[in-house]
C-alpha cells in the first residue's frame, strides 16, 4: 500500500491559496491555462492527469481539467482532514504511472457523496 507520505514525495502539485499564483505557476492546483496557448494546455493536462492518477483518482478525458482539479481539491481536502498514516493507495499501479489507475483506498467513496 502506498502511504500519504509517498504520494507527498512524488507529487509536485501546489496548493497555496495565492489567487495570483494561479496564473503564473503551471504546477498549481487552479492553473488558468493562458488562452490560445496549446503547449501550455497540453503540459498542464498531463500534469494534472498524472496528480490525479497518483492519488488513485479514476480519469475520464471526456470530464476535462475543470473536473480533474475538483476531484484532486476532495483530496486535498481529505488528505487534510485525515492526516498522515490514515490514507492510503493500493499499488496496482507502475510507479511511473504510464500504465493503469491506482485505487484510491477510504477516499474515493467520499468524493463523490
Amino acid at each position: 500500500m502506498k502511504h500519504y507520505e509517498h504520494v507527498l514525495s512524488h507529487s509536485k502539485l501546489n496548493y497555496d491559496p495565492s489567487m495570483v499564483l494561479r496564473h503564473r505557476i503551471d504546477t498549481h492546483i487552479d492553473f488558468i491555462i493562458p488562452d490560445n496557448d496549446i503547449q501550455k494546455e497540453s503540459q498542464y493536462t498531463s500534469f494534472i492527469a498524472r496528480e490525479c492518477r497518483l492519488r488513485g483518482i479514476h480519469i475520464d478525458v471526456r470530464d476535462g481539467v475543470e473536473e480533474w482539479q475538483t476531484q484532486l481539491h476532495a483530496s486535498k481536502a481529505l488528505e487534510s482532514r485525515n492526516g498522515p498514516g490514515k490514507l492510503g493507495w493500493r499499488e496496482d499501479f507502475d510507479d511511473d504511472l504510464e500504465e493503469g489507475d491506482g485505487a484510491l483506498l477510504n477516499i474515493q467513496e467520499d468524493i463523490h457523496r
